[in-house]
């Protein structure tokens, strides 16, 4: 952990102000193109020298790949929101708007059930889910996940966590938000590091998530599936200001009007990375793109009467 620490102040992982990679937004972004060979099945893609992914209309599965790394790993572009699985006879859609994709999905007399938005940038993505909850708002949401197919777990060979109160080396992690209840390390992190790390056939790919309110925990079930646990009951009573909670219903054209209770989280952001380090400066860099950086405290020598916050010199000996 002191040697994580330390490589971690020296790349400016997770330090808001500690010099880093720069900004993805001073970089054109990529763009998704449509192909589609004479009588297959068309195919939505991104091609970027750190990823690639892609989606064959008609599928959930968006597929990624590297140029780097040979092989791919799917993740469901599908959300759980009040439901335990996916109803049967779900049909799908996709449409581009250059640099995002909207999957819609609709459910019974072509009515409306989810939006998966996938927003490509330089070096990184992100997947905004909304849609209608399901039932009674005491399920835990759950996300990449149809209920049936879930992230390929048998492919994820481990995985990484930054928060010291979990296994750090683990298929399943976890994160926790907020302080740390062993005394003295009491500060919280800054900026969050609401991110987990899975070694995958493409390499280190990174879930995280951009903005944090209402939650506490992010982690990575057995069944593939990403848990945040989002309270729904208070997300439905509250209008969604990009950090999550109700929506009007939306209206798509060519299918049914959508009715309920419609829920949006925050989006997550994944990055993809040789090794689990730089993914988490893959994921600092892409939340200083938006601004959404914490600022911390500087870093400096331990405070008085107990060691500093974990990012201050003289703190890397848990």
């Amino acid at each position: 952990m002191a040697a994580y620490l330390a490589l971690s102040l020296a790349a400016g992982v997770l330090v808001a102000g500690v010099p880093g990679v720069a900004a993805s937004s001073s970089f054109p972004a990529p763009v998704w193109v449509r192909h589609q060979v004479s009588g297959a099945v068309p195919t939505y893609a991104v091609t970027e020298p750190g990823y690639s992914p892609s989606l064959p209309a008609g599928s959930p599965g968006l597929t990624l790949r590297s140029a780097a790394v040979r092989g791919s790993f799917t993740i469901p572009l599908a959300s759980l929101i009040g439901r335990s699985s996916w109803p049967s006879g779900v049909g799908l859609r996709a449409a581009t708007t250059e640099t995002s994709l909207t999957l819609w999905a609709t459910g019974a007399s072509r009515r409306p059930l989810q939006e998966a938005v996938v927003t490509a940038h330089s070096g990184f993505f992100t997947v905004r889910f909304g849609g209608q909850l399901g039932g009674p708002p005491g399920l835990k949401p759950a996300s990449f996940s149809t209920g049936r197919v879930g992230l390929a777990m048998a492919s994820i060979t481990g995985g990484f966590t930054p928060d010291p109160r979990f296994s750090p080396l683990t298929r399943t992690p976890a994160v926790q938000l907020g302080p740390i209840p062993v005394a003295p390390y009491t500060a919280p992190f800054s900026p969050p590091p609401f991110d987990v790390e899975l070694a995958t056939p493409v390499g280190w790919v990174g879930i995280g998530l951009l903005r944090v309110p209402n939650a506490t925990q992010l982690d990575v079930s057995s069944r593939g599936q990403v848990m945040v646990n989002h309270p729904l009951s208070v997300l439905a009573r509250i209008r969604d200001q990009g950090a999550g909670g109700r929506i009007s219903a939306p209206r798509v054209a060519g299918d049914s009007a959508a009715v309920g209770t419609w829920l949006q989280f925050p989006e997550f952001v994944v990055t993809m990375a040789s090794n689990w380090l730089t993914g988490l400066s893959a994921y600092h860099d892409a939340l200083a793109s938006f601004g959404a950086a914490t600022v911390a405290a500087a870093p400096g020598p331990a405070r008085a009467g107990g060691r500093g916050p974990w990012w201050t010199p003289g703190a890397s000996s848990w």
